[in-house]
């Protein structure tokens, strides 16, 4: 009898004995499903993330671009004398990739015959384009015009006012984002197209370099 009993009793306590292990179970469950579910992932990730594009080289002159520049140069004739020394600045604008229109203002220290050396001051829009462009260098091609007024006439027994023309090549090394360092050389055409007669026209014609810094935004 006493058997029996112990029996019953034990049957009795088994159902509640059973509950007490599920919430483990279902931990233990949990934990292992979320753990398959992160390898998964991660075995799957090289396959399904994209390759990272490479980056594209910057374009530091492309249309929409504006540019400010600073830059000294010297000229000087074929014949020699006179020659003269400048300061210009400029404010640009690239309205095709590569391509910009500048306006530009310039002082200039003309050293001529005794007793007559003048200021020169010279307003001009210049075309260039950079037709080889590289990741942070580039080559340029340019022209010009102009008008200047000086304190005397250049060259001496010409006119105080003149027209010039300008045509050359350059390049220019990034220094940093946004600025540039720019030389270059030019041919240029002095004159003042016989406003005053021929016998007040005589005409330089010279070949100058300059180098200075670029700025663009």
């Amino acid at each position: 009898m006493r058997e029996i009993l112990t029996k019953e009793t034990d049957v009795k306590r088994a159902p509640n004995q059973a509950p007490a292990l599920w919430p483990a179970a279902v931990v233990l469950l949990a934990t292992l499903g979320a753990a398959a579910a992160s390898a998964r992932g991660q075995g799957a990730s090289p396959a399904t993330s994209p390759s990272a594009a490479p980056a594209l080289p910057r374009d530091d002159f492309a249309a929409g671009t504006r540019a400010a520049s600073l830059y000294l140069g010297y000229d000087r004739t074929f014949v020699g004398d006179p020659q003269a020394g400048f300061a210009a600045v400029g404010l640009g604008y690239y309205f095709r990739d590569g391509m910009s229109l500048t306006a530009e203002a310039r002082t200039y220290g003309f050293d001529q015959d005794a007793g007559s050396d003048a200021a020169l001051f010279e307003l001009d829009l210049m075309f260039r384009h950079h037709v080889v462009r590289g990741d942070g260098w580039s080559l340029y091609l340019d022209l010009g015009a102009g008008v200047t007024q000086a304190t005397r006439a250049v060259p001496t027994g010409g006119t105080h006012f003149n027209f010039i023309e300008e045509a050359g090549a350059g390049a220019t090394l990034r220094l940093a984002d946004g600025v540039h360092l720019f030389g270059g050389a030019r041919y240029w055409h002095l004159s003042n197209a016989r406003i005053d007669g021929v016998d007040k026209n005589p005409a330089l014609n010279g070949v100058g370099a300059y180098v200075g810094v670029m700025w663009t935004f």
